[in-house]
């Protein structure tokens, strides 16, 4: 995957891979990490004049967002940790 870190050329092979397909429209669905990895492809685009669009999601378990009241992925994360809570109470039980 991408990373601050990546390097150009890496940039670049993800652009030609989007190309070959024809897209032109990019989602990002993630989390802190994903999206310094959509930034780095926001910069690229930018610097090169490519027509691309890159939205980012916000998707988080911790539910750590201040300017929504949960993100997708909280629910999830809590539905889950509620199944195996009760799991256990009923084995211990």
């Amino acid at each position: 995957g991408l990373s601050p870190n990546s390097s150009e050329a890496e940039v670049e092979e993800v652009f030609q891979k989007l190309d070959t397909i024809g897209c032109n429209m990019l989602f990002i669905i993630g989390g802190d990490g994903t999206h310094r990895g959509a930034y780095r492809l926001y910069q690229h685009a930018k610097k090169s004049h490519r027509k691309m669009c890159i939205a980012g999601v916000p998707k988080t378990i911790d539910n750590d967002l201040g300017v929504i009241d949960s993100s997708f992925g909280f629910n999830t994360a809590v539905e889950q940790a509620t199944k195996a809570i009760f799991s256990a109470v009923t084995e211990a039980t």
